[in-house]
């Protein structure tokens, strides 16, 4: 059986950064969003090597509307099933 998948938004800093170690911790399937590409950077890579977990990243600010949408468009597919 496969991981289960959980896809978190501002996974940088405060809750979402939270949120996504604990996921991490529980050996889930990571989807992380977040503005900052380097955070972002350097958090899925300490997450991939210090959990094992797999990792999908986006830079992606959720307060832009016309992003978020151009990016769901864009990932509807390749997403796959959220848990």
């Amino acid at each position: 059986m496969s991981a289960r998948t959980v896809l978190v938004t501002g996974a940088t800093s405060g809750i979402g950064h939270a949120i996504a170690e604990l996921f991490a911790e529980a050996g889930w399937r990571l989807q992380l969003l977040a503005r900052r590409s380097d955070r972002l950077s350097e958090l899925s890579a300490r997450l991939r090597e210090e959990r094992g977990v797999e990792v999908e990243t986006w830079t992606l600010d959720v307060r832009d509307r016309a992003s978020v949408e151009a990016w769901a468009a864009e990932n509807a597919q390749s997403l796959g099933r959220t848990d």
